[in-house]
């Protein structure tokens, strides 16, 4: 198994770099195993990361070890394991919301985009417009002329 970091510029070393797993002298996670992170990720950087730091906590959490004095532990081990678990939680929240497909879209930018989408018979009809409000003329509706249809 293989351990490198250089930028980041590779989907691994951003992965590395997001984890936080960037110091030569203190490796944390082989390249195999980001490599795996990705793939299950389908390459999604945030979520592979997630996943990275979730199993660095795991391993810090499986290696704490009873001090001398009963009911200690080692607390360098149990401040890590929480450290990588909160960053974990917090990178897979920024994948979710990054993510999502829901957004602002700024449709009409252009004459011809509004004139497309006005004109698009399968477009459902907004209920607001910018006329919604106009004064319109007052109808008689003992008119015979009166066609609600055409209004």
């Amino acid at each position: 198994m293989t351990w490198s970091y250089s930028a980041p510029t590779t989907d691994k070393d951003k992965v590395r770099w997001l984890c936080g797993d960037t110091d030569t002298n203190d490796q944390l996670v082989q390249d195999e195993e980001i490599a795996f992170a990705l793939s299950d990720a389908g390459n999604d950087l945030r979520r592979a990361a997630a996943t990275v730091c979730e199993a660095i906590a795991l391993k810090f959490a499986n290696s704490l070890t009873l001090d001398k004095a009963p009911g200690s532990v080692s607390w360098d081990a149990a401040e890590r394991a929480e450290l990588f678990r909160k960053r974990g939680e917090d990178l897979r929240q920024q994948a979710t919301t990054l993510g999502a497909s829901a957004g602002i879209f700024g449709g009409g930018i252009s004459i011809s985009d509004k004139q497309d989408r006005e004109d698009d018979t399968d477009r459902v009809r907004p209920s607001f417009t910018s006329n919604l409000h106009r004064n319109r003329p007052v109808l008689n509706p003992t008119d015979p002329e009166l066609d609600i249809n055409d209004w």
